[in-house]
């Protein structure tokens, strides 16, 4: 009988620590509505919202795409317990037979972020201050993504990134650039640092002076070609995986995606979500379409949709 446990059983991907582990017990049938996607030119430079009820694979769909998942993968490519999932991730160039050039960049919004609604401050600033977190973090995990799929060590190795952004928009105005990833790295720490002291402070916003920020430009600037290591480009394409929005208040979760859709970036943006943070009528910008300036992954439709493999895909688990 199997060690491994029963991913159903479990509903949380996250208390899987092996990669190993969870690629074993994943299957590669929900990969085939991005397939699907791929093969209509529709699944990069979108907004995806990802939508289930709890334990329907969100975070789990989420987790394939970060790069210590997919080093793994690769080094098991030839392993047959891996090979469907392998293999269907080559189909939407996730990976091929001996590189990844996919960058996944996770963050889960279940980090204080609804907390900065309890601060005494106008709503704008608490927008700043909301966007200057994200802000921060996207480029933390971004430039801990890049050694991790460097296989380099951090955060000796953060010198060998080279952030060459023109800043011709100014988002950074105390930053010199082009700049080493451990610069870029510090400057980020630091703004993440002054939000924290303003949430752990009674004092004045004007008296911490946090930096805040108008713009979540992070998923702008943060592209292909603007970042290098050791000189060659650290991967061909830059996924940006939003986990857990349900948790942002409901205020920040209109807020990001607001400025996502009017942004009309050509960044991929995943954010995934319960179904039942959903409202009946969401606060969408005005003329906004589903299909044209976003796109939706709902995971119980498309099991719904395909009982035929759902059930293959129990019985793998449940024999």
């Amino acid at each position: 009988m199997s060690n491994y446990r029963n991913p159903f059983r479990m509903r949380a991907s996250e208390k899987i620590e092996s990669d190993s582990s969870f690629l074993r017990l994943y299957s590669s049938i929900v990969i085939d509505t991005l397939i699907e996607k791929e093969q209509k030119n529709e699944l990069w430079e979108n907004i995806y919202f990802i939508h289930s009820s709890p334990g329907g694979g969100k975070t789990s769909l989420l987790r394939i795409f970060q790069p210590n998942t997919l080093l793994t993968l690769l080094n098991h490519r030839s392993n047959k317990t891996y090979k469907d999932l392998f293999n269907s991730l080559k189909k939407i160039k996730v990976v091929t037979d001996d590189a990844i050039p996919l960058l996944g960049v996770f963050l889960t919004c279940a980090r204080n972020y609804s907390v900065l609604e309890d601060i005494n401050a106008e709503s704008s600033q608490k927008r700043r201050l909301f966007f200057a977190l994200l802000n921060a973090r996207i480029i933390m995990s971004t430039l801990r993504g890049i050694i991790a799929l460097k296989k380099a060590q951090f955060p000796e190795n953060l010198k060998d990134i080279s952030f060459t952004h023109n800043n011709e928009q100014n988002y950074f105005l105390d930053l010199q650039l082009p700049c080493t990833g451990d610069v870029l790295f510090e400057w980020a720490r630091k703004i993440e640092e002054k939000v924290y002291e303003a949430l752990d402070s009674f004092a004045p916003l004007s008296e911490i002076q946090p930096k805040g920020h108008s713009e979540l430009f992070s998923i702008l600037v943060l592209s292909p070609e603007n970042l290098q290591y050791s000189g060659e480009a650290a991967c061909e394409k830059i996924l940006f995986m939003l986990d857990d929005a349900h948790k942002l208040s409901p205020s920040q979760r209109k807020i990001i995606k607001e400025y996502l859709i009017e942004a009309r970036s050509s960044a991929n943006v995943w954010i995934a979500e319960r179904l039942e943070a959903l409202e009946p009528d969401e606060n969408l910008p005005l003329g906004a379409f589903q299909g044209r300036d976003f796109k939706e992954i709902n995971l119980e439709q498309f099991w719904r949709d395909n009982p035929k493999k759902f059930e293959k895909h129990s019985a793998k688990y449940c024999r």
